[in-house]
């Protein structure tokens, strides 16, 4: 029985000291708010991310419109294999820490891969981005409930507590 509790114990230890994703904004997301959103997409090739992704742009006051839209929205959902993380990479404007993300690492110090969400949002007049998101998160497996904790890293609906 001790055995089991120990078990327990570790498991509810490791689950509940989990690491958010890692999340990286420029601009203002804000930026939505009121404007005509469209996804700027391959047609017939969309992703998993992209109607949650409209759909949470939406509850943040954006108007989905396939007619004159005034925002153009990019996603990227992909894996990382276990050894990469997401750099700044050369010709950054500013210069950032080295990783924004760093290669996802277990508690005994193996290799873990990990998934990126991108969200991108262009200015139609322009096509300079009015703002750009990155959340990555490192855990084993891969599936909705990961891409959950993506956007709500990424896009949260809700301001987070202070």
């Amino acid at each position: 029985m001790t055995r089991v509790g120990l078990i327990l114990c570790l498991a509810l230890a490791t689950t509940a000291c989990a690491k958010p994703p890692e999340v990286i904004a420029k601009g203002d997301l804000g930026a939505v708010r009121g404007k005509r959103v469209a996804l700027l997409a391959v047609p017939g090739a969309s992703g998993p991310a992209d109607q949650p992704v409209m759909t949470r742009l939406q509850a943040l006051g954006a108007q989905p419109s396939s007619e004159k839209p005034e925002i153009l929205i990019q996603v990227a959902l992909g894996d990382l294999p276990a050894a990469v993380g997401v750099s700044a990479g050369a010709g950054a404007e500013e210069t950032p820490k080295a990783w924004i993300s760093a290669p996802g690492r277990s508690r005994m110090g193996q290799a873990r891969p990990g998934q990126s969400l991108s969200v991108v949002g262009l200015d139609a007049a322009t096509g300079l981005p009015a703002f750009q998101i990155t959340a990555t998160d490192h855990r084993k497996a891969a599936d909705a409930k990961t891409l959950n904790r993506l956007l709500d890293a990424a896009l949260p609906v809700t301001p987070p507590a202070s």
